[in-house]
């Protein structure tokens, strides 16, 4: 068998099965139509395959599965409507102060928050703020200091509503995501 032969032998019995994709499929109908020889190789598989269709029993589809089916695409429209993905390199970086510099990562104004990628430059000094509503700070990298707290890469800190933070000091720079109010 050459190798065009099998590549015709197994076209033949792809589209007897019906497993070609679509655009395959279409050229091999039309082929189907104007090879004589192909239409007798596809005719030849339905023979051979007949018997398969005859044994297999038809299944029926349970009570549920349109339901379930339904359920499982609400399922992923719903994830996809909540979740939002920003590449390292996506987004723009706003000068926050001198050697500040943030990224805003998401905002929710159902909620009144929004998450921010901070990166304090070394030496650099985070102003003193009052919190007009919750804060947290995750720590990735570096450290921060304000007064007597010291955060650290893993350590997470929560400033409540009402409470006041010194200036922010970073010797050796530092990056952290911070949660906080519109």
């Amino acid at each position: 068998m050459t190798g065009e032969n099998t590549s015709k032998d197994f076209t033949a019995a792809e589209l007897a099965l019906g497993v070609l994709p679509s655009e395959e499929h279409i050229a091999a109908t039309l082929r189907l139509h104007a090879d004589s020889d192909f239409a007798a190789a596809v005719a030849q598989w339905e023979v051979l395959l007949a018997p398969l269709a005859l044994e297999m029993a038809p299944v029926e589809p349970s009570d549920d599965l349109l339901a379930r089916i339904e359920a499982g695409i609400g399922r992923r429209e719903l994830a996809r409507s909540l979740g939002r993905t920003q590449r390292a390199h996506e987004g723009e970086w706003i000068v926050f102060a001198p050697g500040v510099n943030a990224k805003v990562l998401w905002q929710n104004e159902a909620t009144k928050r929004q998450g921010i990628l901070l990166h304090v430059e070394p030496g650099a000094t985070y102003p003193e703020h009052d919190h007009d509503d919750d804060e947290e700070f995750y720590m990735l990298s570096g450290e921060i200091q304000f007064g007597d707290l010291v955060l650290y890469a893993g350590d997470y800190h929560i400033a409540p509503k009402g409470s006041h933070h010194g200036d922010g000091i970073s010797r050796n720079g530092c990056r952290c995501i911070m949660v906080t109010g519109l």
